[in-house]
């Protein structure tokens, strides 16, 4: 079984940073790409994920100035748990390539 590569990075300018990655001679994956994220596939076992960190500055932001740290700071994060979540359940393709259980080697 081949194993997957997935490198999460987080970036200001997505279109910037797609056209950057396409130049480098990776593939944009449609299925995997909105507004606020682009996959970025370079072969069948490595895939960089461009994230614009809207979440991530967001709890960055709370924890700066000091909000409270479970219903302020960590709401984005909860926010991604519910969204990747929901993109697991919706996805087959997704499953079969972050499974919840491990099938052996």
């Amino acid at each position: 079984m081949t194993k997957l590569i997935f490198i999460n990075l987080p970036v200001a300018d997505l279109p910037a940073a797609k056209a950057f990655y396409a130049g480098l001679g990776f593939v944009n994956e449609p299925k995997f790409t909105d507004d606020t994220a682009a996959a970025m596939q370079w072969s069948e076992a490595i895939v960089v994920i461009l994230l614009t960190g809207y979440l991530g500055g967001a709890a960055a932001t709370h924890a700066r100035i000091g909000s409270p740290l479970f219903s302020h700071t960590l709401f984005g994060v909860y926010l991604g748990v519910i969204a990747w979540g929901a993109l697991w359940l919706r996805s087959p393709v997704l499953r079969r390539i972050l499974p919840l259980t491990n099938q052996g080697d």
